[in-house]
């Protein structure tokens, strides 16, 4: 039990990292919140900041569910 609840923490803290937010202010300088719709997500990265970042954004959101998804198999949590 202990561990759906350690495991169930560690999803909500790692999708809480706003990958389009580091990405857009680190390599542009820019704030992506106030940018196109508002919305810290890949399409709002592509857009302003073009399809690499769009695409680089998408694979870092993939990888933090794939990465909690991991995790699950690997501990056996059920």
């Amino acid at each position: 039990m202990i561990e759906v609840i350690i495991l169930t923490l560690f999803a909500y803290l790692l999708g809480s990292i706003p990958t389009a937010y580091i990405l857009g202010n680190q390599f542009f300088g820019k704030d992506i919140r106030k940018l196109g719709n508002g919305n810290v997500g890949t399409v709002n990265a592509w857009h302003e900041f073009g399809w690499r970042t769009g695409i680089m954004v998408l694979i870092l959101d993939m990888a933090k569910g794939a990465m909690v998804m991991a995790l699950i198999l690997v501990l056996g949590v059920t």
